[in-house]
C-alpha cells in the first residue's frame, strides 16, 4: 500500500473530501554560518515513491552536501484513527537538518471550514481563497496543537500530541484546488543524531466540528489538572486593571489612594485588582527590578493597602513582566548577559516600548525563558509578591511569545527553540507547584494563554483573538471569523479574562464576556481615564493626544457614563453568580439541535442535567426569538438588567439566558 493510498479507507461512507498525506519537507541550516541569509537550504520528497515497510514507509533524502537523511514515517491505529511518526537519522557535518514538515492535502473541498486554535479560535469559510497561515505553538497565536477542516455532518482532524510542548508550526495554504495543511516540527539534528517525533494524529470523523474538540480534550486529560490553583480563581466576576505610576513618572494613585481604587472596583462589582505600574520604575521601565516605591508611599504603605483590600474581599494581584529587561538596569548591566536569549550570531533580541510621544521610547532586551538566572528573578518576584501581602503575581507575556530561538551555548537548551517552548512551561510548572507549598491561596498567572501553562497559571488576563468582540490589534483582523467556542470547547473550567483597554465596558464588550464565559476587566492607564472613574468626567478631544500605545475608546466613554456603565456591568456579575451552575461552571457544546435564535449570537453550557443558551443581541432593534433545544422550549428566561418572559423579543444590545432542563 503506498502512503497516498492509505487514507482512503478512513473516508467510507462519510462523504469527506479525499486527504493524503503528500510530501514531506526538510529544511537545512548551515553549521558554520547559521545566521548568513544564504544559509539554508530546502529539500522536498514526494512520498508516492516512498518504499513501504511493516509499518510505514520510508524515504531517504539529499542534503546540498548530497549525503543522506534518512525518514521513516510509521504508522499505528484502527477505526478511522491513525499516528504518523517520523524517525529520521541524519548524516551531514556541513548541515543541521532544523525542520521536518509533513504535508497533508485534501482536495474536493466544497463547503468546510477550517477551524484553526489562534487565540480563542478562528474559523475559515472560503478555504479556497484563504490566504496562508502559520500557527506558531505554543503562543497566545497558537494556543493547541491541532485544527480541523470540517462540515456540519463529518471532517478531518490534524493534532500533533506531545506532552513535553516542544516548538510546533502548524500551516494551512490554498493551492487552488485543494488545502494544504502540514505539520512542521525542529528536530535540529546534528551529524550521526537521530530523532523520533511526538506523534501526529489523523483522525475521520463523523458528526461537527466538537467531534475534533473532544479528540483533542481526550488526550489533553493525559496531562492536564488544574489542582494547584485556589478555589478563588474560579470565582472572580474580574478585575479593574489600575497603574499606579507610568513609564514617564506621572503618577496616578499612590499605595495611600489604593482603597479609592478599591472602591471603584467594587462599585462595578469585580472582585479583583491588578496593580500595574506599582513599583519604583512605574509601568514599561526598569524591568525585571520591581521595587516598593518610596515616591508612592513605600513599602509599609504597599502592604497595608494590600491588607486592606484582603479585609474587604478583594483579590490583588502585583504586575511583573515575564520576558523583557531595560537595558537601562543594573540587571542588564551585569546579569543581562546570562540572562538574555541569542541570536544565531550571538546577539540579543531588542526591542523598544514607546508609551507617550513626548517621552523618549524605553528600549528592552529580550529574556530567555531557559535562562537559570532568568528562572530564579521571576522565582524572587513571586515570593516578594506573596511576602508583600498580595494574591498572586501576573508574569506579563509569558503566555503570548511564540518559540523563538535561543542560541546562547550556557543556557544547555536541547535544542534553540526549548527555552520557549519545553523549558518556558517547565519553569511555570515547578514555579507554580513551588508557590503553592509556599501558599496555596497564592496563584501566579500571565497575558494570553496556551493550553500547556492551563495546569500551572490560576488565571488569564485577556489577549488576541475572541477575546473581544472585534480584534483588539489591528494585526489580529486577517478575514477569519473569531470563534472563541473552540478554545471554551476543550478547555471551559480555564479561569479566563476578557481584553478592553477601556475604563469602562460599553454593552457590547460586556455581553461578549458572559456570552464566552469570561471574566470582565476595566483598564485605567492614563491621568483622563482616572478623572473618568472618579469624577465621571468625560474625556476631551485630545484627552489622549499624546498616548503612542493603544489609548483608550474615548467615544465610548464620551457615549456611557462611568455610572451608566458601572451599574450594567455590577448587574452583570451578579446575574453570573446567579446563575454559576451554567455560567460559571457549565461545559461549552456545539451547536446541540438549537434552532429558533433568529441568526443571533449563542453558546450552550451544560452542568449535569441542566442546560443553558445564551443568546447576544448587538443590534439597534427587538429581536424575536424562538429558542428550541431538541424541539423543546426553555423552562425559564432570564436577563442581567430586568425579569424577561421565554416568548419576549430580545431587547437591542442585551444577553439573556434560556435555561433547559432534561435535554
Amino acid at each position: 500500500m503506498t502512503i497516498a493510498s492509505y487514507f482512503k479507507s478512513f473516508q467510507a461512507d462519510t462523504g469527506m473530501p479525499a486527504l493524503t498525506c503528500s510530501s514531506l519537507r526538510l529544511r537545512f541550516r548551515s553549521a558554520e554560518n547559521p545566521w548568513h541569509p544564504a544559509s539554508h537550504a530546502l529539500v522536498e520528497c514526494t512520498l508516492d515513491a516512498a518504499g513501504e515497510t511493516g509499518n510505514g514507509w520510508t524515504i531517504t533524502a539529499a542534503t546540498p552536501e548530497g549525503k543522506i537523511a534518512s525518514v521513516t514515517i510509521h504508522t499505528t491505529g484502527t477505526d478511522h484513527r491513525t499516528e504518523l511518526r517520523l524517525d529520521i537519522t541524519h548524516d551531514d557535518a556541513a548541515w543541521t537538518l532544523e525542520d521536518a514538515e509533513l504535508v497533508f492535502s485534501i482536495s474536493g473541498v466544497r463547503g468546510e471550514h477550517l477551524y484553526w486554535p489562534d487565540g480563542l479560535g478562528t474559523r475559515y469559510t472560503n478555504l479556497l481563497q484563504m490566504k496562508p497561515l502559520n500557527l506558531n505553538y505554543p503562543s497566545g497565536r497558537g494556543t493547541m496543537s491541532w485544527c480541523a477542516a470540517a462540515g456540519d455532518k463529518c471532517g478531518w482532524y490534524i493534532g500533533r500530541h506531545d506532552g513535553t510542548f516542544s516548538a510546533l508550526h502548524l500551516r494551512a495554504r490554498s493551492t487552488g484546488t485543494a488545502v494544504e495543511i502540514s505539520v512542521l516540527q525542529k528536530p535540529w539534528l546534528k551529524k550521526n543524531e537521530r530523532w523520533a517525533s511526538p506523534p501526529i494524529v489523523i483522525r475521520s470523523y463523523v458528526g461537527d466540528w466538537t467531534e475534533a474538540a473532544k479528540t483533542y480534550r481526550a488526550w489533553a486529560d493525559t496531562w492536564y489538572s488544574r489542582t494547584l490553583h485556589p478555589q478563588w480563581t474560579r470565582e472572580q466576576s474580574g478585575w479593574m486593571l489600575a497603574i499606579l505610576k507610568q513609564q514617564n513618572g506621572e503618577i496616578f494613585w499612590s499605595y495611600r489612594d489604593l482603597s479609592r481604587v478599591w472602591d471603584i472596583a467594587q462599585a462595578h462589582g469585580l472582585t479583583a485588582v491588578g496593580l500595574f505600574g506599582w513599583a519604583h520604575g512605574g509601568h514599561d521601565r526598569y524591568y525585571p527590578d520591581f521595587i516598593p516605591d518610596p515616591a508612592l508611599g513605600g513599602e509599609d504603605e504597599l502592604r497595608k493597602a494590600l491588607a486592606e483590600a484582603k479585609k474587604r474581599g478583594l483579590r490583588t494581584i502585583l504586575y511583573a513582566n515575564g520576558q523583557l529587561i531595560d537595558t537601562a538596569t543594573e540587571f542588564y548591566r551585569w546579569q543581562g548577559n546570562s540572562a538574555c536569549a541569542w541570536k544565531a550570531n550571538h546577539e540579543p533580541y531588542v526591542q523598544s516600548i514607546r508609551k507617550f510621544d513626548s517621552s523618549t521610547p524605553v528600549a528592552f532586551a529580550l529574556a530567555c525563558q531557559g535562562s537559570k538566572v532568568w528562572q530564579e528573578k521571576m522565582r524572587s518576584l513571586a515570593m516578594q509578591a506573596e511576602r508583600l501581602g498580595a494574591d498572586g503575581i501576573l508574569y506579563d507575556q509569558i503566555g503570548v511569545g511564540g518559540t523563538n530561538e535561543c542560541h546562547h551555548p550556557g543556557h544547555g537548551h536541547k535544542n534553540p527553540n526549548s527555552g520557549w517552548a519545553e523549558e518556558r512551561v517547565a519553569f511555570y510548572a515547578a514555579l507554580a507547584a513551588g508557590m503553592h507549598r509556599i501558599n496555596p491561596e497564592f496563584t501566579i498567572m500571565t497575558e494570553g494563554v496556551f493550553d500547556a501553562l492551563t495546569p500551572h497559571m490560576g488565571w488569564f488576563h485577556g489577549w488576541g483573538t475572541g477575546f473581544a468582540p472585534r480584534p483588539i490589534y489591528e494585526f489580529l483582523g486577517d478575514g477569519a471569523s473569531d470563534f472563541p467556542q473552540l478554545f471554551r470547547t476543550v478547555f471551559p473550567e480555564v479561569p479566563l479574562m476578557q481584553r478592553f483597554s477601556t475604563p469602562i465596558l460599553g454593552r457590547e464588550h460586556a455581553n461578549h464576556a458572559l456570552l464566552y464565559g469570561l471574566d470582565h476587566e476595566i483598564e485605567s492607564r492614563w491621568a483622563a481615564d482616572v478623572r473618568y472613574l472618579e469624577a465621571g468626567e468625560s474625556p476631551g478631544a485630545d484627552a489622549y493626544a499624546d498616548c503612542t500605545y493603544y489609548p483608550p475608546d474615548d467615544e465610548l466613554m464620551r457615549s456611557v457614563t462611568s455610572a451608566d456603565g458601572r451599574k450594567y456591568l455590577k448587574s452583570l456579575c451578579t446575574f453570573v453568580n446567579t446563575h454559576a451552575d451554567l455560567l460559571r461552571r457549565g461545559a461549552f457544546t456545539g451547536t446541540d439541535d438549537v434552532t429558533g435564535t433568529g441568526g443571533l449570537p449563542f453558546t450552550i453550557r451544560r452542568s449535569g442535567t441542566l442546560a443553558g443558551v445564551v443568546v447576544v443581541n448587538n443590534g439597534t432593534e427587538p429581536r424575536s426569538v424562538d429558542i428550541r433545544m431538541r424541539g423543546k422550549a426553555p423552562s425559564s428566561a432570564h436577563q442581567p438588567d430586568g425579569n424577561c418572559q421565554v416568548s419576549d423579543p430580545l431587547p437591542p444590545n442585551s444577553v439573556r439566558l434560556y435555561r433547559f432542563s432534561g435535554v
